[in-house]
Order: C-alpha cells, then structure tokens, then sequence
C-alpha cells in the first residue's frame, strides 16, 4: 500500500508538465507580487489607521467608555493589532507559496506540483479572507471619519448661530 502511493505521487503526469512549462513561473512571479503589494498595504493602512482613528482622544474615550461595556477585554489598540497580524500572516503565506513555486515545484513529481498548487489554492482563499477584512476595517475607518466630520459641523453651526444671537442681542 505504501509503496502504491510512493510510486503514485513520485510519477510523472500530464498536470506535472502543463504546471511546469505554463504555470509556475506565472505563480512565482505573482505570488511574490502579491507579497509586495501586501507589504504595501499593511504599511500604509496601519500607519493611515493609527494616525487617524486610533490615536484620537475622541477614539479613545469611546473605547474607555463605550466600547468597554459591550466586551470588557476591549483595548484601543487591539483591532489594529488583529489587522496587522493577519496581514502579515497573509503576506508570509504568499511570500512562502512564491519561494514554495520554485523550489518542491522544480521537482518535477507528482507530490511537488500538488503541494505547491496547493498553497496557491490557500495563499488565494487567505488573501481573498484578508480583502474582507481589510474592506471592513476601511469601511468602519470611513464610518468614523463621517461622524467626526458631521460632528464638527453641527459644532460650527452651533458656534455660528451662538455667535449671530449674540451679534443680535448686541445691535
């Protein structure tokens, strides 16, 4: 039996030669682009979301105050930390299925090309996991900036018809 399947996946077939002349310089190449751009990601939306949302006094009061009472391990920072580490658990998956592309996908066996297609077919789902994340994270961002922004506004209107009965009292 176990040598059926040493002899099953130490063969040569059809999928292992279309995966070596048309697809792993493809995976490799994209895959390490891939790496790159979630490189680029996790730096710029960590750093974007750090200065913009999680150091914000206003932020962080609501947290202390709010966000407290619904789940009391709640901590400021504890999101952004969820994020980067599943970016980063990403960015290595993909940094690992490109380096996986060229060295046991060169072996030129049944099991090389598996295992390799394989972590493509993971390094894929988990990227598509992390978009849906990230696309969350973005959109709750945008959410935060809006209320800030509508908050400011009703502010200044309020500050403006003060300042106008005021001007009014005085005339």
């Amino acid at each position: 039996m176990l040598c059926q399947l040493a002899s099953f996946l130490s063969e040569h077939d059809a999928l292992t030669e279309f995966y070596a002349t048309n697809l792993r310089p493809s995976l490799f190449s994209g895959f390490m682009t891939l790496a790159g751009f979630l490189f680029t990601v996790k730096s710029f939306l960590i750093a974007r979301l750090n200065q913009d949302v999680y150091s914000d006094p206003d932020y962080q009061d609501w947290i202390e105050d709010t966000g407290k009472r619904y789940n009391p391990s709640l901590t400021v920072y504890g999101s952004l930390k969820r994020l980067g580490r599943v970016l980063f658990v990403t960015l290595c998956l993909a940094f690992t299925t490109a380096i996986a592309q060229f060295t046991v996908g060169l072996s030129g066996q049944r099991w090389g090309t598996w295992l390799a297609m394989g972590l493509a077919m993971t390094t894929v789902l988990v990227f598509g996991w992390t978009l849906f994340i990230v696309r969350g994270a973005i959109q709750a961002w945008v959410v935060y900036l809006e209320d800030k922004m509508a908050k400011r506004r009703a502010k200044d209107k309020a500050d403006a018809a003060a300042a106008n009965a005021k001007d009014a009292t005085a005339v």
